[in-house]
């Protein structure tokens, strides 16, 4: 009964279903026959059949034996003992299959009227099957099979069922004219087929006058047919052609006269325009699927003809109008019918109907990520079928109360995240619904914790992340979401302790972040794969990573102390692990072997802890890792040379403030995603390596790596969450960047920042030459080192730079007048250096002179000309006129200093002179020079100690 459910889902004839249920079943076959033996000459066609086959789960095992119609999936006629049933289908989801080629001695079993060899793992369609013209059934689903559909298939006249589908999309028809011959065909299937060679596909099946179920989605088809004209297709009553690339209008089309389908699927079609007024008038139809196209407009007047309609799905399109008048022009006649209803993704706007009689019969409402306003109608809470509410990422507003969900004893879901709504109910009230998903995000639900979800029992997914709520956790929610798989409530100011039984519970996905949660971090429940415990004021130490599930693991900004345990190389798939801004001390496990916790990683940031060691050995196998964040902390030792070759996927690099020594590796440059390369505050020596211009990322013009995206997140839940809900995670701490003299934090768009920062270490030598190829670089920073030379005259290469900083290193010569090609700075700083000649000129560099123009010369004794004060020397040769009164100027201002250095010395010598030759004045002056020490100093000794005590 399972399977003749399946096929009641897919559109299989009720015509259909009786043939197949009425064929003889072994059972009574075995009772009629009077234990006579099969056919001696199938049964050898059967055992050479099985002899070409790979049996490794034995599925063939009863295949033994004198009477062939006992083995199983062999049925015989009752009447004639021929073999008149195949079926051999494996199971598509445990890969309990048969595999290796069908033998053409299958051919022999010419009275054969079912054929089904699906979920099986077979070579190719062989034509030897054409052969068996007495085939009513035949099923080659899912088998893996490869290459050319035969042709020969088309003389299977009497064939009532064909499914060919596949996920493949190995299999391939170049002409459908074989399928126009099985004139009494009722059900075809060939989705994940390759028909975009197939021009006139559907010329090749208008043919097909019994054709009731059609199923070409996924087949790369790449065109329709406008005006099809005269067409055998009057009995079709199920159509799918999902997942193609038509990408042209709605309408007109071919399938808008058959007057008999009540099933259409054009799901991401790439079909454009209005919504389908052709559509009205297939008054057959029940069920609509267009979503993922680009369909837009209101639904048309005409409409209303649908009286059959039970489910509509418009969702993801840019259907754009007022929410109100799209469902008020829902058909009236099928209000009673209709189920579901999807018109998430769009771009509606307006408020909910006021409706007094609404949709008795709805079960599913989608409205998700649309602009719809106003409050939520009462007329929602009257829905006694509704199983699923979505509501999410809307603008609605205002109070929800007991009232709108007075009827919903049969919700399940219930998403209403993103609004501005407020949930306002009593703290006795008990909800007449039980949920598995509820959503709540960004929604009021506080001050007080909700205590309507103690009633929630069997709750699958709780979202109640930044919902207002300032409260200590009661003790019952931790029992009520034991079976959850999903627990987000971070954002809150939730308080408490977490409770030890968090180990037992069935959760895969928590975050508590930004709360107020204190006390030891529990140990991980068993299967966990996604835990946020960020942000809170957690301590203690870190518990044994006893789980092999988890994949991403936070605990920034907590109080966290201890080392970091060695059964953390336990765990084998770890993708994130970000312990940053805790108290953490010791050296990072080295986690020997193959497998570990560093072979998958993306992303490991272990700033602003106490860590210590020399650059962690363990990180040779991460492939992988493209975030790495050490900074802070007290690794010491040389950079390692493995860095190019066993990080080959690293974007983001930070070491700053720690205790590295060494030279900077040459090989550093090999790595191509490299765009973030923070070792300041280092004592790193020797010259800047010439191949760091080699750079490749930072050398082309979109200047960021598409790998540093997976710290934006990405992270999906998979089939372990129900399929009703697919959150995406992000990873969203805030990184601290250093650049344009402050401190930036950024949550989103690290991948655009392209950064170089040596500075505060021992590097000497010279600034590359071939530097300005880094042409996407935003900010370079190589202060406060012993740089010696000139800075290079290219340097006007660097389009991109915002911020750029030599001061406080030893460089010389001129200011390259290249500098002023730099449009985008907004931070220069090149002070104190042995700079010298005159400033250049350019608009951006007056610009940042309106600031604060002693900062970025100054200590430069050798520069001269705006923004400084000093002018620069005239050209000596020059004897304009003009230049005369500066040149008088200057003789007058050296006469000055002249007067004012023989001023000097002459009184000098004179009161020299008169304390040399006059006791008494000498002494009552060395008086009062020990007068003035004694009191000088005794204020210094008290104020010192005043400050010590303070």
């Amino acid at each position: 009964m399972a399977a003749v459910r399946s096929l009641l889902l897919q559109g299989t004839p009720i015509i259909l279903l009786l043939l197949i249920l009425h064929m003889p079943s072994s059972s009574s076959l075995q009772a009629k026959r009077l234990n006579a033996g099969c056919i001696e000459s199938e049964r050898g066609a059967l055992l050479s059949f099985k002899a070409g086959l790979s049996d490794l789960t034995g599925q063939l095992s009863s295949w033994q034996g004198e009477d062939c119609c006992l083995w199983k999936g062999v049925h015989c006629s009752n009447r004639t003992g021929y073999a008149v049933k195949l079926d051999l289908h494996g199971d598509c989801v445990s890969e309990n299959f048969l595999g290796g080629e069908i033998s053409s001695p299958l051919a022999r079993l010419h009275h054969l009227s079912y054929l089904d060899l699906s979920c099986n793992n077979f070579t190719s369609i062989p034509k030897f099957i054409g052969s068996l013209t007495s085939l009513q059934y035949l099923n080659l689903s899912f088998s893996s099979f490869g290459g050319r559909v035969p042709p020969q298939l088309g003389n299977l006249s009497k064939l009532v069922y064909l499914d060919l589908s596949s996920d493949w999309g190995s299999t391939y028809s170049d002409s459908l004219t074989w399928v126009s011959h099985l004139s009494l065909l009722k059900y075809l299937d060939m989705s994940g087929m390759n028909l975009s060679a197939t021009v006139d596909w559907i010329r090749g099946l208008s043919s097909l006058p019994s054709l009731e179920v059609l199923h070409l989605a996924d087949c790369d088809l790449r065109n329709t047919i406008a005006n099809l004209g005269h067409s055998n297709l009057t009995k079709l009553k199920v159509l799918n052609i999902n997942d193609n690339y038509f990408h042209t209008a709605l309408s007109p089309n071919w399938f808008w006269h058959i007057k008999t389908l009540t099933y259409l699927g054009l799901s991401a079609t790439g079909f454009q325009g209005p919504v389908s007024y052709e559509m009205g008038n297939m008054t057959s139809l029940e069920q609509v699927y267009i979503d993922g196209n680009s369909i837009k407009g209101m639904i048309p007047p005409n409409w209303e003809n649908l009286c059959n309609l039970k489910i509509l799905d418009l969702s993801a399109n840019n259907i754009t109008g007022d929410i109100g008048d799209l469902m008020d022009r829902l058909p009236k006649c099928s209000w009673n019918k209709l189920y579901l209803l999807d018109f998430s993704y769009n771009k509606l706007g307006g408020k909910l109907p006021n409706w007094l009689q609404p949709l008795k019969n709805l079960s599913y409402l989608n409205l998700y990520s649309n602009d719809i306003t106003g409050p939520l109608p009462l007329w929602i809470g009257e829905l006694s079928n509704l199983t699923i509410l979505n509501l999410d990422s809307n603008r609605m507003v205002g109070e929800i109360n007991e009232e709108h969900f007075e009827a919903l004893t049969n919700l399940q879901v219930l998403r209403m995240s993103d609004n501005s709504l407020s949930m306002v109910t009593h703290s006795n009230w008990i909800p007449p619904f039980k949920l598995k998903v509820a959503c709540l995000r960004s929604c009021r639900l506080g001050p007080a914790f909700p205590s309507w979800i103690r009633w929630q029992r069997g709750i699958e997914v709780l979202d109640i992340s930044n919902a207002t709520i300032y409260d200590n956790v009661p003790d019952w929610l931790w029992d009520v979401v034991s079976t959850a798989s999903i627990l987000y409530m971070s954002k809150n100011l939730l308080s408490g302790t977490l409770p030890a039984s968090l180990e037992m519970s069935a959760a895969e996905m928590i975050d508590l972040s930004s709360n107020r949660f204190a006390g030891p971090v529990p140990r991980f429940p068993r299967n966990i794969w996604y835990f946020d415990l960020s942000r809170n004021n957690l301590s203690g130490t870190l518990p044994d990573f006893r789980t092999m599930n988890l994949q991403n693991f936070l605990l920034y900004n907590n109080s966290i102390s201890g080392s970091i345990p060695s059964s953390l190389c336990l765990v084998q798939f770890l993708y994130i692990l970000d312990l940053s801004g805790n108290m953490l001390s010791g050296e990072l496990p080295s986690c020997k072997g193959d497998y570990g916790p560093f072979k998958y990683m993306v992303t490991l940031n272990l700033n602003t802890n106490n860590l210590s060691g020399v650059f962690p050995s363990a990180l040779q196998m991460s492939r992988d890792l493209v975030f790495l964040d050490l900074a802070y902390n007290q690794f010491s030792g040389n950079l390692p040379a493995w860095l190019g070759d066993k990080l080959p996927s690293l974007a983001f690099l930070r070491l700053r403030s720690n205790n590295f020594s060494g030279n900077i590796p040459i090989q550093l440059a090999i790595i191509q995603e490299l765009q973030y390369i923070d070792l300041a505050c280092n004592r790193i020596s020797g010259q800047i390596p010439e191949s760091i211009v080699n750079l490749s990322t930072t050398a082309h013009s979109n200047g960021h790596s598409d790998f540093l995206d997976a710290v934006e997140g990405a992270f999906g839940i998979s089939n372990a969450v129900p399929q009703y809900y697919s959150p995406v995670i992000f990873y969203t701490e805030a990184i601290s960047v250093i650049t344009k003299r402050q401190q930036l934090e950024f949550s989103k768009g690290i991948q655009y920042v392209v950064n170089i920062d040596l500075s505060c270490n021992n590097l000497t030598g010279e600034i590359p030459q071939g530097i300005s190829a880094l042409i996407a670089l935003k900010s370079l920073n190589l202060s406060w080192n012993h740089l010696r030379g000139r800075i290079p005259n290219n340097i006007g290469g660097l389009k991109e730079l915002e911020s750029f900083d030599l001061s406080n290193n030893e460089l010389s010569g001129e200011i390259p007048s290249s500098i002023s090609a730099l449009t985008s700075l907004a931070s220069l700083n090149l002070s104190y250096n042995n700079l010298s000649g005159r400033i250049p000129t350019g608009n951006q560099l007056q610009t940042l002179a309106l600031d604060d123009p002693a900062s970025m010369y100054v200590g430069n004794i050798g520069l001269c000309g705006p923004p400084l004060p000093k002018g620069c020397p005239g050209n000596a040769t020059s004897h304009s006129p003009a230049d005369e009164p500066e040149q008088q100027d200057n003789g007058m201002v050296n006469s000055i200093y002249l007067s004012i250095i023989i001023g000097f010395i002459s009184g000098f010598w004179m009161v020299f002179c008169i304390m040399l030759l006059h006791k008494g004045l000498r002494y009552s002056y060395f008086f009062f020079i020990d007068d003035m020490y004694q009191k000088v100093y005794v204020h210094m000794i008290v104020t010192w100690n005043l400050l010590v005590r303070r």
